[in-house]
């Protein structure tokens, strides 16, 4: 759709057609953004395996002496190191970011859905108290899962107890602009 060569608008309908051929071009490029970050998480979490699976390689060569492995944690963060090049602190963000994921994934959530609501690799590497800020954003496995169950009445019932000013009539809003009278106009 993209390599499509655009409408010529030479008429009323020839722009319209135009108009729906750029709508189309944005929808498509709104599901290769969500599929291209969609695969940046996929990405991470491929490295989260990386690191499950050095840490049993590591505790079956801290089993052999001549190894001279102390903690298994320190031979993979210092493995990793020298295999990337990298050093302490992008090592230790890099861990921090695929525990953040891991979590996440365990909960049920999937990369699509987190691409989908606008996340980031990047959004897994933040300081604890803005992640603190995200977690506290996201219900639990179990909340939505008794959310999903509900139906549509019950949890309606349910949001209107817990918010006692959504069944409260709105007051209307009359706004005045150039001399001409909107009423309502926040509520369109």
């Amino acid at each position: 759709m993209l390599k499509d060569d655009p409408v010529k608008i030479v008429d009323e309908k020839s722009a319209k057609d135009r108009i729906d051929q750029w709508r189309r071009q944005e929808l498509q490029c709104e599901n290769f953004v969500i599929a291209a970050e969609s695969f940046n998480l996929l990405h991470l979490v491929s490295l989260v395996q990386i690191y499950d699976d050095l840490f049993k390689l590591g505790e079956k060569l801290r089993t052999d002496p001549n190894n001279n492995i102390k903690t298994t944690k320190s031979w993979v963060i210092q493995f990793m190191r020298s295999v990337l090049k990298i050093g302490d602190k992008m090592e230790q963000r890099n861990r921090v970011g695929c525990d953040r994921l891991r979590r996440l994934f365990n909960e049920g959530i999937t990369s699509t859905q987190l691409a989908k609501a606008g996340c980031h690799k990047c959004d897994f590497f933040v300081k604890q108290e803005y992640y603190e800020v995200f977690l506290s954003q996201v219900s639990t496995l179990e909340t939505r899962r008794s959310i999903s169950s509900l139906s549509n009445e019950r949890l309606s019932e349910i949001l209107s107890t817990a918010n006692p000013d959504s069944t409260a009539q709105k007051k209307k809003r009359r706004v005045e602009f150039m001399g001409e009278e909107f009423i309502n106009i926040a509520d369109k």
